[in-house]
């Protein structure tokens, strides 16, 4: 991998390009706040994400706008190329860092007349290299998960950028904390649950969600728990309801269509931060919760302080991971004074 720096003034109007899911794109704004920083400007997102999340990302103080370019996605060929080259070039950007490598969008990039397009290229990629004005080469295979904090520290060094993992990553704004504070009254003590995940496989099941809850009111009866999802995991919720005790207090955002600020608000308020491999997960992470990632069917992510992760011991697949050591990873990681 390349580490060499370039010489030059940092950009004064930088743009990212981020692609794939929610989680994908909360991941990446320790980096996007690290250009910011180098920038000494708030910076462009251009992002496929749906518009429903977009929200959260326009409430970072170091973003100036977010561009949707997921529209640009049911195009094909040229005509997308063309469409995405003539956002760019109404932006006027002086720098255009692709924490997403596609082809397309670095075509686009380079016929919109941008003079600094800086991203990452496989090595079996190296084609490609024609529509980058600077790269970092990366393995074709053999790279921890998740991918980008492999080889956008070396993206961002490359051109000078002085790169330091900074938590937390976002802020929240003063609304969604109000609101999340409306919500949690009553509820000072709290540990979270993330239900989702991009496939079923990779969610811990309602019972052993419902398990680490028991045993965790078992050593402290005023903690409550907070049930984060989407509507897909609805029913999940409802099930860990069902099998818990009134006397378990538990706030469950799933059965409504919640603000994706307002469920980072609540994230952000929980003591500790029990997640399938999700978004729940990279909010909590971006807000230096301890958070206890379950990785019973998805690679292991260590790239966070906060994060703690899990693999079955049990046997395979996320039942192999058992409540009793998820309730005392939690445990270990509580104020001390509620331990």
């Amino acid at each position: 991998m390349d580490g060499s720096t370039v010489d030059g003034c940092a950009p004064s109007n930088l743009a990212i390009y981020i692609s794939g899911g929610i989680g994908d794109g909360i991941l990446n704004m320790v980096f996007v706040r690290a250009l910011a920083d180098y920038s000494g400007a708030p910076v462009t997102l251009l992002m496929t994400q749906q518009e429903s999340s977009l929200a959260l990302f326009r409430a970072q103080p170091y973003v100036k706008e977010v561009v949707p370019l997921k529209e640009a996605s049911k195009l094909q060929g040229r005509t997308r190329i063309a469409h995405i080259s003539s956002v760019l070039a109404a932006g006027s950007y002086d720098a255009l860092f692709l924490f997403t490598f596609r082809s397309h969008v670095a075509a686009a990039a380079r016929q919109a007349g941008i003079p600094r397009r800086v991203g990452f290229l496989r090595w079996h990629h190296p084609h490609f290299s024609r529509w980058l004005t600077e790269q970092v080469w990366v393995r074709r295979k053999g790279t921890p998960h998740p991918d980008t904090h492999t080889w956008l520290p070396a993206m961002l060094r490359k051109v000078g950028c002085p790169y330091e993992a900074c938590y937390p990553s976002l802020e929240i704004a003063p609304d969604a904390i109000t609101a999340a504070a409306r919500l949690t009254q009553g509820l000072p003590r709290m540990v979270g649950f993330g239900l989702n995940a991009s496939a079923e496989k990779r969610r811990y099941s309602a019972q052993a969600f419902a398990q680490v809850a028991r045993i965790l009111h078992e050593r402290d009866p005023e903690l409550a728990f907070l049930l984060c999802g989407a509507s897909d995991v609805r029913h999940i919720a409802q099930e860990i309801r069902a099998a818990l005790p009134s006397s378990i207090r538990v706030l469950d955002i799933t059965q409504d269509a919640t603000d994706i600020c307002v469920s980072q608000a609540l994230i952000a308020r929980t003591l500790a931060f029990a997640t399938n491999d999700s978004m729940g997960m990279h909010i909590a992470v971006a807000h230096n919760v301890p958070t206890i990632g379950l990785f019973g069917c998805s690679p292991v992510m260590r790239y966070a302080p906060c994060l703690h992760p899990l693999e079955p011991s049990g046997g395979p697949g996320m039942d192999g991971i058992s409540p009793s050591i998820v309730a005392e990873a939690i445990w270990s990681r509580l104020p001390e004074a509620i331990r």
